[in-house]
């Protein structure tokens, strides 16, 4: 084989690995914030709870900045049975269930942020607005 051909063989196979090589770096510009989508997952407390959706820890722990909207919601009694249960009600609020009280936090003044499901572990939460989709 001529030294050409050797050449062009190389250059050849690079060009069929490279681009799917490329996709697997850690240089990828697919980010995180792909895997979160604003104002996403089931909505209102039934559907909430039939699809097992949880929320994340700074939704949790802004629970009590937020309105209380009773032990109640859309006929759903909020205990220890749905610790946790949550959904975007719009794309800046969250519902959640703790203490078996429903609240409402405010995603944009909690955390200057937006509500969005986490769609690999159906995380309901408050996310920092570059961090959706």
């Amino acid at each position: 084989m001529s030294k050409l051909n050797r050449v062009l063989s190389v250059v050849l196979a690079l060009a069929v690995v490279a681009p799917a090589v490329a996709g697997t770096t850690g240089c990828s510009s697919t980010s995180a914030a792909a895997k979160k989508k604003k104002g996403a997952g089931s909505k209102g407390a039934t559907a909430a709870k039939s699809s097992s959706q949880k929320a994340g820890s700074t939704a949790a722990n802004k629970a009590s900045t937020g309105t209380k909207k009773g032990d109640t919601v859309d006929e759903v009694k909020c205990d220890a049975a749905i610790e946790g249960v949550a959904w975007c009600n719009t794309d800046t609020e969250i519902v959640l269930c703790t203490g078996g009280e429903w609240y409402a936090v405010d995603c944009a003044a909690a955390v200057g942020g937006v509500c969005g499901e986490d769609l690999d572990t159906k995380t309901i939460d408050c996310y920092g607005t570059g961090d959706t989709e």
